[in-house]
């Protein structure tokens, strides 16, 4: 097929050069002779972009399978794109991040198995294919086509030009990057924990930051407060301001009546500001 497409682009690309030389010699005004010249290169690249369809895709059976070693334990875990983390550090917006292309995540399971996420859901899972330096690819699991190459380094994950970091999961990662630390609440020293504990806040015992704003009523940073009383969290809109985390509650700005539904808020009253001193 690769070898008649070529044949049939050869073909092509003689017939429009008669055609345009044939129509020179009938004196063709430079506008036409330009349209003439612009129809030939877009044929040819339209014809280059057919061609593309038939090249050989590369495939696992072609390599040595023997080469290829289990996941090592150091490998397996949830692999963050370092554009979303840096973007996050210094947006200190879960929703902004949210947004950017670069909000993409890799999951490495115990079976060679490797799975493509993003903020709101994951595709496929693949197979992880390594070999003994590091290097690897990631192909399809029942054709074995080939998607990525792959490269482990200096703990960190190479797909393609993509570098990404390890963490256990998406909330610990928000969590040590924005919220965890040692604050300040009228002289009473407060800490937010990595795993989401709150030790030292009178009645509030756990924090958990949304990072997927799929839904309507989303359009502020959100984060769940448990309460210990009432066993059960509630929503407040959070922002940092230089050394300071603030906590509103949440208005509604524009309330769905058919629905009974809030489709957009607003910050309200604030409800709590700490101030991080590490």
């Amino acid at each position: 097929m690769y070898r008649y497409s070529i044949f049939i682009l050869s073909n092509i690309i003689l017939l429009l050069f008669n055609f345009c030389h044939s129509k020179t010699k009938d004196n063709l005004s430079s506008i036409n002779s330009t349209s003439q010249i612009i129809l030939k290169d877009s044929v040819i690249k339209d014809t280059i972009q057919s061609l593309n369809k038939y090249k050989p895709v590369r495939k696992v059976s072609s390599l040595d399978l023997s080469s290829f070693i289990p996941v090592p334990d150091s490998y397996k875990g949830f692999w963050a794109n370092v554009n979303y983390i840096e973007f996050l550090r210094k947006s200190k917006s879960t929703l902004a991040a949210s947004m950017i292309d670069h909000a993409n995540f890799y999951l490495i399971s115990d079976d060679k198995t490797i799975m493509y996420l993003n903020i709101h859901d994951g595709g496929a899972p693949n197979a992880l294919l390594l070999q003994s330096d590091g290097k690897g690819y990631i192909a399809d699991r029942d054709t074995f086509q080939i998607y990525n190459d792959v490269q482990f380094k200096d703990d960190s994950l190479l797909i393609e030009s993509n570098k990404y970091i390890k963490y256990n999961r998406l909330e610990e990662l928000i969590n040590l990057e924005l919220f965890s630390g040692i604050y300040k609440l009228n002289n009473k020293q407060i800490e937010f924990k990595t795993n989401g504990d709150i030790i030292g806040l009178d009645g509030i015992s756990k924090y958990y930051p949304y990072f997927d704003y799929y839904d309507a009523g989303m359009n502020l940073d959100l984060i769940q407060l448990t309460f210990i009383e009432e066993n059960r969290f509630k929503n407040y809109i959070y922002e940092f301001q230089e050394n300071n985390l603030i906590f509103y509650k949440v208005d509604c700005e524009n309330f769905d009546e058919a629905n009974s539904y809030c489709i957009e808020i607003r910050k309200g009253k604030e409800f709590l500001r700490l101030n991080k001193i590490k």
